[in-house]
Parts: structure tokens; sequence; C-alpha cells
């Protein structure tokens, strides 16, 4: 999941804690996730999750299939960033 910074501690732990020190865990970035895997020769795929929902097994399939490394950039919005997560992982198990 790509929301632009390590929005990740948001998903774990105390929310009160979460927010008090979200300043110490941000890392934003505005790195082009494409770019930089076409600069190393590593195949790369994104799939935009809110237009992609209904067809996420065939876009896995596809993207499982390709030989070598691979990147699956799935962008998202960081204050709906848990929720994406949960979202994704709750339809990649009933479609896989």
């Amino acid at each position: 999941l790509n929301n632009d910074g390590a929005n990740i501690f948001s998903m774990i732990g105390d929310q009160k804690v979460i927010e008090r020190c979200q300043p110490f865990f941000d890392a934003r970035h505005s790195v082009n996730i494409e770019a930089l895997c076409r600069a190393f020769g590593i195949n790369y795929k994104k799939l935009e999750w809110q237009k992609s929902q209904k067809d996420v097994r065939g876009i896995l399939l596809d993207f499982l299939q390709q030989p070598g490394a691979a990147v699956l950039e799935v962008p998202t919005d960081r204050a709906v960033n848990v929720s994406t997560y949960k979202e994704l992982f709750t339809a990649l198990r009933s479609k896989m």
C-alpha cells in the first residue's frame, strides 16, 4: 500500500498513543514507484483499488504470473489507509 508515507503505525496499537506520536512516525515521500521500478528493471503494476475491486482476482493472478521481481502498488489515501488495507486483504482471502 502506498499512502505517500509511513502510516503503517496507524494500523497497530493504541490510537491515542499513535496520534500523539504521529509526527515521529510520518515519513512522507513523493516517490514515483513506477519510475523507480523501471530504473531497476523490475516489473510494475498499479492496482487502483477503488476502480478494480471487482476484478482483483484477475489482476492478482496476472501479476503473479510475471517472471522475476515485481511490485504491485496499491495507492491509498492516508486517512482511509487502515480500511483500505482491511478491504484489500478481505477481498484477497475471498477471491483466491
